[in-house]
């Protein structure tokens, strides 16, 4: 019983010492160096927090660890290593005490098991504070890292300090100096006044007092330097703490202005894009554009060639207007000729019927001139046959006038042809909005025309019938001639008859037959009478033909004036449309330079759009490059901050539940609370509060006292402080672990 109770004891004191280095090493964890300052108050605070112990063996252990300043892997492989062979040898140590003052024997064969499995307990439990300690060691390594990156801007603080504090020790010491000169020169003034008194005369004096009132205003200013350094060392103190409050609000202003810039990369491609997409548009304009003015100076182009053409036209119509003008004016000439010939022919009708007249009282006298007459009816015979041929000359002149007809005719297709010309101009003009009057003026010049070609066909058609009576106003006139002739001989014939008295019986007879040839000759006379009358009804009605001619002639002049005043209101409609065609191909000019300027400005503004959009887009590749080493190195740093915090929540949830083993080993099994006052009892070495084993004790009704767990005797209850004291820290530590644990959960939820 008291080899198993010294056993006990033994593995408590392992099991205590074990807390106790897991104790030190996470106070060690949780040291932070700052400053020669920082460091002894962190060392009492940590004697402060494990607090003096009863027994002077853990307490020098706890001690050693908490009072090391270096805290580098191998110093904490050293303490671990100090520690656990402390315990060792004390644990050796305690067992030989145990069993020197008990007066042991020998163990059995069940005990040396039973200590041989609790030796290999140890062993294991050493194992796995070994691992633990590793774990730790690399934590406190990755503590260390970050301790130092976030106390590199405290030590710069601290230079600044240091070197503001040994600026205002030098100006603290300048000031004192200035203070002893001021000291010494008062003295040496009041000795100089002394002198000045006895020596020197007023003259001398006002100078040394210049002098004094001069250093002493030095002294004044100096002090006032000194007031407004201590000043900025007060203002240089506040500034500091306001450096840390402002190296916090920076950090946050960093994680800010990397979100805005982020922000502003993902908006500034899309303005980029919408940059592209712009130039793309515009580039698309300026094509369409030039496009269009290929078409403009196609269109233009092809304005011109049919302008020339029109004007080529009008200049051809009015030279066949020219033309016809002319050859108007020739048929008028002509139709006044025919007209004074006509008046002729009727004056020698009127003459001719005188004569006619004259020649039937000739007739009479001629009924004796048979033979005579005879000779001249064949002579008539001979004219006729004459006639005949002049007739046939009629025909091969008509056959001529038809064949000038058919040259009219030809001329009139070509009017016509011409005409056909003009009206396919005019659809072709039609396309043209602009020239729309054009077509209507043009189609009632192609009516006009049209009622020209068939009134000049209708005048031809009556010129022609007045040559045909005109050529028969000309055979009657030389019929009337031959018939003067006629008469004239025989009026000689007649002559030469009166003087032939003779034979005239022979002559009755004669006059017999020359009256019966009268009776033949009046005949023909009458019937030449009757082709008078209707050679004059004939020309009557011609004489009406010519007047409704000449009336024609004039509707036609009128026309043709009023055809002369549309076409020159038409040629000055041209020429104003001309004009206007000129005035709209200068501004289309006009246009045209604006567009080819305009088009070199685009190309401009678009070359610098395309060297901005280059600049932009390398200044966007530059920083995205940049950006994306940033994002990168930040990614990198997330990863980091993202490992090391599952490795702190793993340890910290470790040594957690580490405080909880440690708890719930020092929890009293009758009150289930922290120890209060421990007391361990002996032998079996269980533990409960004092007041609790008092309870027990009270409850008891054997005088006996016995352990309600295993139900063995006590002999001796000895109190434990050690046990208290962990027990409160173990509390503690647990407390601080389980905020740390929900500080690192909020500070990375935040992030």
């Amino acid at each position: 019983m008291n080899g198993s109770g010294n056993s006990g004891n033994i593995s408590n004191r392992a099991a205590t010492a074990s807390v106790s280095c897991r104790d030190s090493l996470i106070s060690v964890t949780r040291k932070k160096p700052t400053s020669s300052s920082g460091r002894r108050l962190g060392s009492q605070s940590r004697e402060g927090f494990y607090g003096s112990t009863s027994n002077g063996s853990s307490g020098s252990s706890i001690s050693s660890t908490t009072t090391a300043d270096s805290y580098s892997p191998q110093d904490l492989e050293s303490t671990v290593t100090r520690t656990l062979s402390s315990t060792r040898s004390k644990a050796s140590i305690d067992y030989d005490a145990h069993a020197s003052t008990n007066h042991v024997s020998l163990p059995d064969i069940g005990m040396s098991r039973s200590k041989f499995e609790k030796d290999k307990k140890q062993q294991l439990l050493l194992k796995d504070d070994q691992e633990f300690i590793e774990k730790l060691k690399l934590k406190v390594e990755e503590q260390q890292l970050e301790i130092e990156k976030s106390n590199g801007s405290l030590e710069q603080i601290q230079r600044n300090f240091e070197q503001l504090s040994a600026m205002y020790k030098n100006e603290k010491s300048k000031s004192e100096i200035l203070r002893l000169e001021n000291e010494r020169l008062k003295e040496e003034s009041a000795s100089l006044r002394v002198n000045i008194n006895s020596t020197v005369s007023k003259v001398a004096y006002q100078e040394v007092e210049q002098k004094l009132n001069q250093l002493f205003t030095e002294l004044k200013e100096k002090e006032e330097t000194k007031s407004e350094l201590e000043k900025e060392n007060t203002t240089l103190k506040a500034n500091l703490f306001d450096l840390n409050v402002k190296i916090k609000n920076m950090i946050q202003e960093l994680d800010s202005s990397r979100r805005e810039i982020d922000h502003q990369g993902v908006e500034f491609k899309k303005q980029s894009e919408i940059l592209k997409q712009e130039a793309k548009t515009l580039n698309d304009q300026l094509s369409s554009q030039k496009i269009e003015l290929e078409d403009k100076k196609t269109e233009i182009v092809r304005l011109e060639a049919r302008l020339k053409d029109k004007e080529r036209n009008i200049s051809a119509l009015q030279q066949t207007l020219s033309k016809k003008d002319a050859e108007a004016q020739e048929y008028r000439e002509k139709l006044h000729a025919l007209e004074k010939n006509q008046e002729a022919t009727n004056s020698r009708l009127k003459e001719k019927l005188i004569q006619n007249e004259d020649y039937e009282t000739n007739v009479r006298q001629l009924d004796a001139k048979n033979k005579e007459n005879i000779r001249y009816i064949n002579d008539l015979k001979n004219q006729i046959s004459e006639m005949k041929t002049q007739l046939r000359d009629k025909d091969y002149s008509e056959k001529e006038s038809q064949q000038q007809v058919r040259n009219l005719l030809d001329e009139i297709e070509n009017y016509v042809s011409l005409v056909k010309k003009l009206e396919e101009e005019v659809s072709i003009l039609r396309n043209d909005r602009k020239e729309l009057v054009l077509e209507k003026q043009i189609k009632d010049l192609t009516m006009q025309n049209s009622d020209l070609l068939k009134q000049i066909e209708i005048i031809s058609s009556h010129k022609k019938k007045l040559e045909g009576v005109s050529n028969e106003k000309e055979k009657l006139v030389q019929l009337v001639t031959t018939l003067q002739h006629e008469n004239a001989e025989l009026t000689l014939q007649v002559e030469t008859l009166s003087r032939k008295d003779q034979d005239e019986a022979h002559i009755y007879s004669e006059l017999m037959k020359v009256r019966e040839d009268n009776e033949e000759l009046s005949q023909k006379l009458e019937e030449a009478t009757q082709k008078l009358s209707q050679v004059e009804s004939a020309m009557n009605l011609s004489e009406i033909q010519v007047r409704d001619l000449e009336s024609l002639l004039k509707f036609k002049d009128e026309s043709i004036e009023i055809l002369n005043t549309k076409i020159n209101q038409k040629e000055k409609e041209l020429r104003e449309k001309d004009q206007t065609y000129k005035k709209d191909v200068e501004k289309e000019r006009a246009i045209w330079k604006e567009l080819t300027l305009t088009n070199t400005q685009l190309e401009s503004t678009i070359s610098n759009l395309h060297s901005d959009i280059q600049k932009i887009q390398k200044e966007m590749n530059d920083n995205k490059e940049h950006y994306e080493k940033q994002i990168k190195k930040e990614q990198l740093m997330m990863d980091h901050v993202h490992k090391n915090q599952k490795y702190l929540q793993a340890t910290i949830e470790k040594l957690i539940k580490a405080e909880e083993t440690t708890v719930s080993s020092l929890t009293c099994t009758h009150c289930f609370q922290l120890f209060e006052d421990p007391c361990l009892l002996v032998p079996c070495s269980h533990t409960y509060c004092s007041h609790c084993w008092n309870a027990l004790q009270e409850e008891n009704e054997s005088c006996v006292p016995y352990c309600p767990e295993c139900n063995e005797s006590v002999n001796a209850s000895v109190r434990v402080g050690v046990l208290d004291g962990l027990a409160k820290k173990s509390a503690y530590r647990k407390e601080q672990l389980q905020s740390v644990y929900e500080s690192v959960k909020k500070f990375f939820s935040i992030q």
